[in-house]
């Protein structure tokens, strides 16, 4: 299999914010063609845009909805983040390249960031699990292809995020809109 992937000429490049973390991957995996382990934020990736084909993030995005005290309504800092590394998941992500989110965020945790208008990508979820375990999901966004996912709104405002808006949804817009017409009645 690793002489498979070498003459395939197929690159992975993992990323992970401890150093700790890298340092002990780049040990336990020492050998194998074409895998390497870098120190990097999610937040603001240490890549070029378009670089990546494939993006996968399992399991990541999780912590910071773990910080928020009710999954149903997060506060600004969880919505910030949990776009921004979207936004940089989608960056360097080549042109009908394919973004992987592997997680327990059932879907409508999950959807409203992954359909924020800015990410041209379309969204398909897959469950696997269940019958007496846990569940988890992969969403599969396949970039250029918008397909027909709507922007779904946040659980718990009872609000649409604005159309044009490329920020994570937040109630502040509401101040100067008319109240009923953001509804999602």
């Amino acid at each position: 299999e690793r002489a498979e992937r070498a003459e395939a000429g197929l690159q992975v490049v993992a990323t992970d914010l401890s150093p700790v973390a890298v340092t002990a991957m780049r040990e336990r995996t020492a050998g194998i063609p074409g895998l390497t382990y870098e120190v990097g934020d999610m937040l603001s990736l240490p890549y070029e845009d378009a670089t990546f084909d494939v993006v996968v993030e399992k399991g990541a995005m999780d912590v910071f909805e773990a910080t928020a005290a009710s999954r149903f309504d997060p506060p600004f800092e969880v919505r910030r983040s949990m776009t921004q590394a979207l936004t940089e998941a989608h960056r360097v992500l080549r042109e009908g390249g394919t973004f992987f989110s592997i997680t327990f965020a059932q879907p409508h945790f999950r959807l409203p960031y992954l359909t924020l208008p800015h990410l041209s990508w379309s969204v398909q979820v897959d469950t696997f699990g269940g019958d007496g375990g846990l569940e988890y999901f992969v969403y599969r966004c396949r970039k250029g292809e918008r397909g027909s996912a709507q922007p779904v709104p946040m659980l718990g405002s009872g609000l649409t995020r604005r159309p044009d808006s490329a920020e994570a949804p937040t109630h502040e817009h509401m101040d100067g809109e008319n109240y009923l017409l953001c509804m999602d009645l």
